[in-house]
């Protein structure tokens, strides 16, 4: 049955030790941008929203950066007033993945996704203050 909620291959909740992050996003390009979290261990990203605090329709882009490697975008999306970013994988979900127009700001709703030690995690938004993320982790899993 499509759709339906439990995590594709899981067989129990997954370990680790729960931390949510709301985090207003003031940086306006990602080589000035400082990080929002940085993973002391392996570390899953369960979900991420995003509430547009302003006004119209703001575009906003999650990054990760792994070592001295360029930061890789993981999510993109415009926010008129609240939009997920990430979401739990779960089976038959048509809500995630990574076709949408390559020539806007959009993606479809990227997936969980896990961070190794040392990785960092960043937003930037075009416009400064106009975006509040909440952040979802798993800290410390196999």
């Amino acid at each position: 049955m499509p759709g339906y909620a439990y995590p594709v291959g899981a067989e129990t909740v997954a370990a680790g030790d729960s931390l949510s992050i709301n985090h207003l996003v003031s940086d306006t390009n990602i080589s000035t941008a400082s990080s929002i979290f940085t993973a002391t261990s392996k570390t899953r990203v369960m979900s991420v929203t995003a509430v547009n605090v302003d006004l119209g329709i703001i575009p906003v882009r999650l990054y990760v950066k792994r070592g001295s490697n360029a930061p890789l975008v993981v999510a993109r999306t415009r926010v008129l007033k609240v939009k997920a970013l990430v979401l739990p994988l779960v089976s038959g979900d048509s809500r995630v993945g990574d076709s949408g127009p390559s020539d806007q700001d959009f993606n479809k709703i990227a997936t969980e996704f896990t961070l190794q030690t040392g990785d960092k995690l960043y937003a930037v938004s075009r416009l400064a203050n106009a975006v509040q993320l909440t952040i979802e982790l798993k800290e410390n899993i196999d």
